[in-house]
Parts: C-alpha cells; sequence; structure tokens
C-alpha cells in the first residue's frame, strides 16, 4: 500500500517532462525527448452486458476501490466478526492488501452465492459506478436489493447492513458523542472499551460483536443523543441480532446473563444489563454525557457536510503589467519575463478530484493579476461561514516572500495570511491551511553527485514568515532560496506527492502528519542534470493547536 521506491527515481523517459517554477531560472540542455504517448491515461472500458463477476474481476474492482470502501466491505461481506477484524487491522497499517480478494478466493470454492452477496454489499456501500461497467442497472439494483432499508437484506448480515446504515448517518460530533456513551457504559458494566480509529466505526463494531456485546448498548447510547432517525435504524438490531448470526446465538445469551448479574449488584449505574428493557437514565448522567465540550479535545471539530472550502490560484499565462501605477511591483530585475506554468493543470484537476472526495466546496481562479489574487483569497475567506476550515492553494511562480500574479506583479504570502487569518471571525479557531507550489529562489537545491542523464525541469519561486496566529499551517514547496520543481507532464512534485498521500492516508494521519511524508518523499528525489543533482525539500510552517483530520472519504456516486 505504501509508496515504492521506484517513484523516487526519474526515469530516462521523464527527462524532457519538467521544469523548474523559478520565474526566471533557465538551463540550456541538450533534449532528447520532448513528448510523451496517452498510455498513461487508464482505459475502462464496459464489460458489456454480462454480469457474471470472477475472483480475478473482482481482484480489479478492489483496485478502483478507495480505502473506506474496502472497510466497508470486508465488514459487510466476512461472516467472522474476528476474522474480518484481524484482517482489516493490517489493512489499515498498510502490512496487508487484497481482503476482497483473498475473501473471493475462499468463498468462491464454498459460497455459490458470493457474487450476489458482493453485489448486494456494493449496492448498500453505493457503489453504482463500478457495478454499471459490469453492465448493471441501479435502479434494477435498487429493487432488488433496497441497500436503504436496514431492515431488509438478502445475503449481507442484517445486523452488519443496520450498523453500516447507522454509520453513515452520523456526523464527526455525533460519532464522538456516540463513542463517548458507549465508553460510559461500558465502564459501567465492568466492561473493557477498545479504541480503534474513529473514522471506522466498522472495526468498533466488529469487536464488540466478536465480544458478544448486545445491541441495547448501541441503542441506549443513541437514545442519549436525542436522534430519533438514528434509533428508529438501532431499534432493527434487536430484531435481527439473533438471527443474523447463529453461530454466536448460545454464547451471547450466555454473555448477556453475566452481564446482569455484573449490573444487579453495581451501584448507581446509569445503564442497565444489555438484556433489560427498561431504561433506567439518571438526569445528571444524560445530561452529562449531551454536554461533552468537543472544543477541548485534541482534534478539531470538521464537520463531514461542510468540512471546508478549497480555494484554488492556478497561474498558468503571464504577461508583464502595462499600468505604471504597478510598475514597481514588477520583477526587480528588469526585463524578467515569467513564462507559461506547462503542467499546472494537472496540479490543478488533481486537487479538485482529491478534495471532492472529502465534501469539500471547490472554488478555482486561474490567471489571475495581482490584485484580483487578494480580492479572491478576501471573498472566499469572508464568504466562509458554516465551514470546518478553509484551505487555499496557489499555484504560481514566486521569490522569497512573494508569489506572483498572472500580470507579473509580486503579492505578499505574509499579507495573503493576515487575509486568512483575521478577515472572518467565523474562522477563528478553525483550521486555515495554505499551500504554495511556487519557489523561495531561483535556483535548485542540489545534491553532490554528477551524472549524465538530460532533461528539462520547471522551478517555481519564497520564504515563509512565521503565523503568529494560531491554527495556521503553511506548507511551502520548497525551502527559503530554492526553488520548486514542476513536471510538465505530470504536475509538480508537492501537490502531486501530497494529493496521494491524502488519498492514502488521511483515514488515519491528521494534516501535519501527512506534510510531513510528503516533506520525507519529496526529499528523496531527484532530478538529474548532465553535472548536477537537483533536489527539493518542501517546507512546513504551523501553528496549528490540535490535529487536522479531513472527514471520511465519500465513495464515488
Amino acid at each position: 500500500m505504501g509508496a515504492s521506491n521506484s517513484q523516487n527515481f526519474i526515469s530516462q523517459s521523464e527527462l524532457s517532462e519538467d521544469e523548474s517554477d523559478s520565474e526566471y531560472f533557465q538551463v540550456e540542455m541538450r533534449t532528447t525527448a520532448t513528448f510523451m504517448i496517452d498510455a498513461v491515461l487508464r482505459s475502462h472500458r464496459n464489460s458489456g452486458p454480462g454480469k457474471t463477476l470472477s475472483p480475478n474481476r473482482v481482484r480489479g474492482i478492489e483496485q478502483k476501490l478507495d480505502q473506506y470502501e474496502i472497510v466497508a466491505l470486508t465488514y459487510l461481506l466476512y461472516d467472522r466478526a474476528e476474522i474480518a477484524l484481524q484482517t482489516l487491522i493490517p489493512f489499515l497499517c498498510h502490512t496487508k492488501d487484497n481482503v476482497l480478494t483473498e475473501w473471493v478466493n475462499s468463498e468462491s470454492r464454498n459460497n455459490p452465492k458470493w457474487q450476489s452477496k458482493f453485489i448486494e454489499a456494493m449496492c448498500i456501500i453505493q457503489n453504482y459506478q463500478i457495478l454499471k461497467e459490469f453492465g448493471y442497472n441501479k435502479e434494477e439494483l435498487k429493487a432488488q436489493y433496497v441497500p436503504e432499508q436496514p431492515e431488509v437484506s438478502e445475503l449481507v448480515n442484517k445486523k452488519r447492513k443496520s450498523l453500516y446504515l447507522l454509520a453513515e448517518k452520523l456526523n464527526t460530533r455525533e460519532t464522538e458523542i456516540f463513542l463517548y456513551n458507549m465508553r460510559k457504559a461500558f465502564e459501567e458494566n465492568h466492561e473493557v472499551f477498545q479504541d480503534y480509529d474513529f473514522d471506522y466505526l466498522e472495526l468498533y463494531f466488529l469487536d464488540w460483536e466478536q465480544r458478544t456485546i448486545g445491541s441495547n448498548y448501541i441503542k441506549r447510547s443513541l437514545k442519549i443523543m436525542d436522534k430519533e432517525h438514528l434509533y428508529e435504524i438501532s431499534e432493527n438490531l434487536s430484531r435481527c441480532e439473533i438471527n443474523d448470526i447463529p453461530e454466536n446465538n448460545d454464547i451471547e445469551i450466555e454473555t448477556q446473563k453475566k452481564v446482569v448479574k455484573k449490573a444487579s449488584t453495581t451501584r448507581d449505574t446509569t445503564f442497565m444489563s444489555p438484556n433489560e428493557n427498561v431504561y433506567s437514565l439518571e438526569p445528571a448522567s444524560s445530561s452529562s454525557m449531551m454536554s461533552v465540550d468537543i472544543r477541548h479535545t485534541d482534534q478539531y471539530v470538521i464537520d463531514p457536510e461542510y468540512p471546508g472550502v478549497v480555494l484554488i490560484i492556478n497561474q498558468e499565462h503571464f504577461y508583464t503589467e502595462f499600468n505604471p501605477e504597478y510598475k514597481h511591483l514588477l520583477h526587480r530585475q528588469q526585463g524578467v519575463k515569467l513564462q507559461t506554468r506547462v503542467g499546472t493543470e494537472i496540479d490543478k484537476k488533481r486537487i479538485v478530484e482529491v478534495f471532492e472526495k472529502f465534501n469539500f466546496k471547490i472554488i478555482i481562479k486561474d490567471n489571475l493579476a495581482h490584485y484580483d489574487v487578494v480580492k479572491a483569497i478576501e471573498e472566499v475567506t469572508i464568504n466562509v461561514t458554516k465551514e470546518s476550515s478553509l484551505v487555499v492553494f496557489i499555484l504560481s511562480h514566486g521569490d522569497k516572500g512573494v508569489i506572483y500574479g498572472a500580470n507579473s506583479c509580486r503579492v505578499e504570502v505574509d499579507k495573503i495570511g493576515r487575509i486568512m487569518k483575521k478577515k472572518n471571525c467565523h474562522l477563528a479557531g478553525r483550521p486555515k491551511v495554505l499551500i504554495l507550489q511556487s519557489c523561495q529562489g531561483s535556483h535548485c537545491q542540489q545534491r553532490d553527485e554528477s551524472s549524465d542523464d538530460e532533461m528539462e525541469y520547471a522551478t517555481d519561486g519564497p520564504k515563509i514568515v512565521p503565523s503568529s496566529a494560531a491554527d495556521f499551517l503553511t506548507f511551502w514547496a520548497t525551502i527559503p532560496g530554492y526553488a520548486a520543481i514542476r513536471n510538465i507532464n505530470q504536475g509538480s512534485w508537492l501537490i502531486q506527492t501530497l494529493c496521494q498521500e491524502i488519498e492514502n492516508n488521511a483515514s488515519r494521519c491528521h494534516l501535519m502528519d501527512i506534510c510531513t511524508k510528503v516533506q520525507d518523499r519529496i526529499s528523496s528525489k531527484e532530478w538529474k542534470e548532465i553535472t548536477k543533482v537537483n533536489i527539493m525539500t518542501p517546507e512546513i510552517r504551523s501553528t496549528l493547536r490540535k490535529a487536522f483530520y479531513l472527514p471520511r472519504m465519500r465513495s464515488a456516486r
């Protein structure tokens, strides 16, 4: 699952694809190749009307699924909770992969209905896009499997389906309160509460299932939250619990008897035994659970419905400002002409692709003059109301402490930071992130070695001024004094690596850790010229007070 070493080696075929985003960086070299074949674009052909799934086809499907979908499908497909949990933990630690293929290889030998169960599970997680490639009709599938109704299930365990639908309806705050209530319930009944990544409630559900924890724990935790739509789903748990897990039936009944005995001898117990039908919730306990002060947790509260706004300022084409009023903002070295930033569209599309998966609102501004850069950042910042964060990407040429507008005029990065931090009181206490694909100088950082390789690179160019305000992260493509590297056919090192790490690790790492991973990966990359080896070291400056976790990634519908 992790990045392979091959990603840090630039092959001969890439030699003419990269350039510096320094505004005046020039290198004389012999060009050996200026074209790249379109084979890098993967073709997804419809498999036709045939509806037969084979293990090989499932293996191909698994490669297209994101981490959240694989976890959800594992939860819905594996019969034994302990096996599912033992499979998912190493998978999320990137020490195990092909977990669905492993399930298919086992089931295809013993279960003639495995294809139908797999299709039903895909419907429950609502990934109809892949099923469409195999000739399935979305409306027909919905009519057959009724994926949004917890009480209806053909082959998937009804309790698992109910709990999955429950998890999908919880936002970040509700998830935290729900788990807090469950922890209290466990403690009151002398049970050990095992912690997992709260982005994956499926792990908690599997843990509770293998330990035969009764569903009434869940029902009562939801009742405290006063969420009727959630409680209605939980009501289905008791009706299907015993029938859906026959192999654990005797064990669960015996466990419930033991818990009853424990509860009857415990004083002031907020939660009664799991098989009691009467709620005995003391007002003080209920109130204390509902008043969980999320502000004092160690991570920012991110609403998955409104996680944040992403503003992308994408500067590809440049001209020289003719208005004498702005002449002093042009490059200090007279006559410098900013070159077209070929490849920046690739970066822009990649950012959109990734952040749409996390339900961020995306705003794109192309080729803005310096005054319009300031105006765009002000407008977007001021208009953030219900969103939980603000992320600004600036893809441009740059120099020490500045980025350039499309009119070749400078904008101070410190000024951009001040706008983001002070223009909207709603953003106080919320994470604000500025990501700069631009240079901090005119020359590439070098490694002490030489090579006969020939290639073309481009660089982008500034210095970061440390922020005095809290909750602010600046991630620059390179340290002060050096150029940032951009591959004209594949995008910049910073943006492409960052987007890949977000996709791979956002489920378990906060943004600061992700940036550190990016910094490490990029620092090991090399751009070899004839007489020198160029490298790049990104710079991170942060006053974030808490961990900034992105919300749960959404499946492609």
